[in-house]
């Protein structure tokens, strides 16, 4: 409850902010994790912004996606619990605990980055088959439109 209360609250700076804090612990030992960093930062800062403005339609889309393919979005909880996971870990990591940390990280974000565009294009996909649905007058005009898109 509380993750899902911090989530609700947290602001766009203060999550950079924590991310920052954390990525700077990997650089004080001279490792290099600014792009898998990169990627889970803008996977949970869009997911923020999905949970905040676009709810029901990100709900729906994850509903639809774990109905349809659930083997993936039990991967998908995986990976993009995972990572924060090991970032919380490496608080209080040693040098060779963080190398571990930072390489496994690095493993998963390839994964999280390409589950982060699918998403996105799901989303987008299924804005323009709503506006195409709102502005059709007839069945078949829809279909045309549709198949158009």
């Amino acid at each position: 409850m509380l993750s899902q209360d911090a989530t609700l609250t947290i602001s766009d700076d203060k999550l950079r902010k924590a991310y920052g804090y954390v990525r700077s612990r990997f650089k004080e030992f001279g490792i290099d994790i600014e792009d898998p960093m990169e990627i889970i930062l803008e996977h949970e800062l869009w997911r923020l912004r999905q949970i905040r403005k676009n709810f029901d339609k990100f709900t729906t889309m994850l509903l639809n996606f774990a109905a349809e393919s659930p083997e993936d979005a039990y991967r998908y909880a995986v990976i993009s619990t995972t990572p924060t996971l090991l970032l919380i870990a490496s608080l209080n990591a040693n040098r060779e605990k963080l190398e571990s940390i930072a390489n496994k990280i690095k493993e998963l974000t390839d994964e999280l980055e390409l589950y982060t565009l699918t998403f996105i294009v799901a989303l987008e996909e299924n804005e323009e088959e709503n506006k195409a649905a709102i502005t059709a007058g007839s069945p078949e005009e829809l279909r045309r439109t549709l198949e158009s898109v």
